[in-house]
């Protein structure tokens, strides 16, 4: 009896470990997602750049130099933060961006399916729609 109530002890202190790590990680990538949103929306592309994968940064840079000339960002909204069920590492963000186009004026809604990679304790857009 006395092995059961231990080991029960040891399962909900591990549990609950688990599950604090497990916030420290959704912390982190809100963070990270509201300073690259951020930077997206109020066109800081060299600030946003440093989110991205710095295989894709060159790539990120020339679009994001072409979409701050032709589109102002309102608003955005994250509409969902999916951990990868088998690499913790990894999730999928999916989110919302409304903009007008300069040239037309036209308000418009994208929405944009991300992935990021936690890379040595930082999230790092890796591939998807900037």
């Amino acid at each position: 009896m006395r092995f059961r109530t231990w080991f029960l002890l040891l399962l909900f202190a591990l549990s609950l470990f688990g599950c604090t790590l497990q916030q420290q990680r959704l912390k982190l990538i809100e963070e990270t997602l509201r300073g690259y949103h951020n930077a997206v929306q109020y066109k800081a592309p060299d600030k946003a750049a440093t989110f991205v994968d710095p295989e894709k940064k060159k790539d990120f840079l020339q679009t994001a130099e072409t979409m701050t000339k032709s589109q102002n960002v309102s608003e955005y909204e994250i509409r969902s933060v999916d951990f990868n069920v088998n690499d913790k590492d990894e999730v999928t963000v999916v989110v919302q961006r409304d903009y007008y186009d300069t040239a037309s004026y036209e308000v418009r809604s994208v929405t944009l399916t991300q992935v990021w990679r936690n890379v040595d304790g930082s999230w790092k857009l890796m591939s998807g729609e900037w």
